[in-house]
């Protein structure tokens, strides 16, 4: 009568960090009382004596009074299909890849292992020379990473798409110049030999340094690292042509990702000089301007985009004019902001870009005080994807513009209506702020109807596959609408993909879309709390609400924020040392020591020790709390940028309100780390408030009786 609930405690690293390793920390809980916790470590060696993955079909079958109670629930992981992904690396291992392929076509993309699934099933379709059928596959996908941006440039080149290969590679090599997806691209401009790219000199001295990559040493090693590969390219190349000014854009682009912006816009100056071919100048153009524009150089800067902008209608105009666009709002330049949105949605108006141009006119609108115009193009943004990624910000902003031209009944409305539609967003956060001054203020709401959207082609199209019994069909087609299906569709499109997806016999594809459906729109049932609270391993959480506590922190935000830093891993260490459940820096670790143990140096494992952890991440969040005045946003980003980056921001900007401040944060990664750890708060409180859900019906009598003894009267 029990429940076996796994929580991942390592997530899969990354190709370059060596094997993937699986720790899971299994709860066992029977009758609701907490009995202990076991850690269970499934490893295998493999052909080559490392460590890899391995499925945990085992440990059910030893328990099978757990495998075969009704209440049973298993997650993340399925035994099966972790099971055929062991054997299909193991296929690919030993250069069996038309047999790996074969193997791994039936497996989900869309799931808990879908980014393995989808880095093995490449891999062997690469290596099986199905090149045309590894482009549709990753052309179907957003955001590709730099292993699967070469893989389709490759593939992309051995099919006769010489434009889509070279704009991949070059991209890839001119983006990545210093990891080794970006050499590896560098290797295959090199072999493909195609004009106007590198003379035989140049491809000679490539081809020695930089070993061709296959699935047996895609990982980082000494033969292919970087940092090795760098400086025998910089000794051997010529001293002009192609290679040495891609060399120096390298070692530019690796100034500029280390943030040092004097040398970044002092090299790729003197890239820019040496005449380089036109798109490989347009390429270092853009990033130039990047660089300046963080050294506070706005004209230089604004020229530099303006000049990629005008010499070309590609991907660099769509991202040049973006940037300038947002570059302009950070420096309170609206004006030249809303020209560069305009050009960019009269240049594309109907691609990608769209959505980046219709918020960015709404937020200059707004920030002039012109809430008409804000919110028209807010609820254009809204009306077109009434359920996409940007669907909660238009939404809220274009509430906030009516509020601002003392339209507060009808923005209450819009705001009870955003919570309804979007319960565990970070724009449902800042609107139940909002609801609370209104309530305060004695405002009367006026319901709003947000607008609905009409059934996706793609969901009619699977369930009359499903209806005319072709369940195989309804099985790929469902496979290929996942991906899309996590930001796009509403709930009753997922309800109804889920659904399909059962009557076809499909339960492990109806899972999938059920945990999509609860994760991002939950239903105050006990399937969708038990799914939210997944993510919250209840040891871990104890332990941060208890040094919450002690240092007076909102006990829901450190959680929250330990779940967006670490997803309670409490061995996790970041590329730049971050380390633990609360991704703390040695250094700062120290800092955050007692007075009497600051004298003593800290080292790697105790920091790593989760009672430290949480203790030392507790205090620096408090810390930051109370340098910032309280304002939790402020207080994350410093955080997440560090508090230097985050007052000089607030002396160059001024003191802005928390809900603009976020808007306006200069660093990309920390306004949507700010946006996910308040999103995660919001998640936690969900679960929480709704937890009586997942305990048991006697347990539910006994609870309410304690209260109703304790309550006065």
């Amino acid at each position: 009568g029990g429940s076996f609930v796994p929580h991942p405690l390592r997530k899969p690293r990354s190709p370059v960090d060596g094997p993937s390793i699986f720790l899971y920390d299994v709860e066992v809980k029977f009758r609701g009382e907490h009995q202990g916790s076991l850690i269970v470590q499934a490893l295998a060696k493999s052909a080559h004596g490392k460590l890899c993955l391995l499925s945990l079909a085992a440990l059910l079958l030893a328990s099978p009074a757990l495998a075969q109670s009704d209440s049973a629930f298993v997650y993340p992981f399925e035994a099966e299909e972790l099971s055929i992904l062991s054997k299909a690396e193991e296929l690919l291992r030993n250069n069996k890849a038309t047999e790996a392929a074969d193997l791994i076509f039936p497996l989900s993309l869309g799931g808990h292992h879908g980014p393995d699934i989808l880095q093995v099933r490449t891999w062997a379709l690469y290596h099986s020379e199905a090149y045309l059928e590894l482009t549709l596959i990753l052309e179907e996908l957003p955001h590709l990473s730099g292993e699967l941006r070469y893989l389709r440039g490759a593939a992309r080149l051995r099919t006769g798409d010489w434009t889509g290969g070279l704009s991949d590679l070059q991209s890839l090599w001119w983006e990545e110049s210093d990891n080794l997806w970006g050499l590896s691209a560098l290797r295959e401009l090199a072999d493909s030999n195609l004009p106007g790219t590198y003379s035989p000199y140049e491809r000679t001295v490539i081809q020695k340094y930089i070993p061709q990559v296959t699935y047996n040493t895609r990982r980082l090693s000494r033969s292919n690292n970087p940092r090795r590969i760098f400086p025998k390219l910089k000794r051997r190349a010529p001293t002009k042509g192609t290679l040495a000014i891609e060399l120096l854009f390298a070692e530019g682009l690796r100034f500029l990702h280390q943030e040092n912006f004097r040398a970044a816009s002092r090299t790729l100056s003197r890239a820019l000089q040496s005449k380089p071919h036109s798109n490989l100048q347009r390429a270092i153009e853009l990033n130039l301007a990047e660089a300046l524009r963080f050294r506070g150089a706005y004209q230089k800067a604004l020229q530099h985009f303006d000049h990629v902008a005008n010499t070309g209608d590609d991907e660099l105009r769509y991202r040049a004019l973006s940037q300038a666009g947002r570059m302009a709002i950070h420096y309170r330049r609206y004006e030249e902001a809303r020209v560069r949105y305009q050009a960019l949605l009269l240049t594309n108006p109907l691609g990608p870009a769209r959505e980046k141009a219709l918020w960015g006119l709404g937020w200059v609108a707004y920030r002039n005080d012109e809430f008409n115009n804000a919110r028209q193009f807010f609820k254009t943004l809204f009306q077109e994807n009434p359920f996409g990624p940007h669907a909660p910000q238009a939404c809220y902003w274009g509430a906030r513009s009516a509020q601002r031209m003392d339209l507060d009944s009808k923005a209450y409305g819009e705001y009870v209506a955003l919570i309804e539609r979007f319960p565990v967003d970070y724009y449902a956060h800042r609107a139940n702020q909002m609801i609370s001054r209104l309530k305060r203020a004695g405002i009367e709401k006026i319901p709003a109807v947000l607008p609905d959207k009409p059934t996706d082609p793609r969901v009619s199209h699977i369930e009359g596959l499903a209806q005319s019994g072709l369940t195989k069909k309804t099985e790929k087609a469902l496979r290929e609408i996942l991906p899309y299906a996590s930001q796009y569709l509403s709930p009753l499109e997922l309800d109804t993909l889920y659904l399909t997806a059962r009557d076809a016999g499909l339960n492990r594809l109806g899972g999938k879309v059920r945990g999509m459906r609860q994760r991002r729109f939950p239903n105050r049932d006990r399937s969708s709390v038990r799914t939210l609270a997944a993510n919250f391993p209840h040891t871990y959480v104890e332990l941060i609400r208890k040094e919450a506590r002690r240092y007076r922190v909102e006990e829901a935000l450190v959680v929250a924020l330990a779940r967006q830093e670490s997803a309670f891993n409490p061995r996790a260490v970041s590329p730049v040392g971050a380390l633990g459940l609360l991704q703390l820096m040695p250094l700062t670790a120290q800092s955050m020591m007692s007075k009497k143990d600051q004298s003593q140096p800290v080292d790697r494992e105790q920091i790593l020790n989760p009672a430290l952890n949480a203790k030392l991440g507790s205090r620096y969040l408090s810390k930051m709390l109370k340098a910032f005045g309280g304002k939790v946003e402020y207080a994350l980003a410093a955080y997440n940028a560090g508090p230097g980056a985050v007052g000089r921001w607030r002396r160059q900007y001024g003191n802005l309100p928390p809900e603009i401040f976020v808007e306006e944060i200069p660093y990309k990664e920390t306004r949507q780390y700010v946006r996910k750890v308040l999103a995660w708060k919001r998640k936690f409180s969900f679960m929480r408030k709704h937890r009586n859900l997942l305990w048991s019906p006697k347990k539910s009598k006994r609870l309410q009786k304690s209260k109703k003894k304790k309550s006065p009267g």
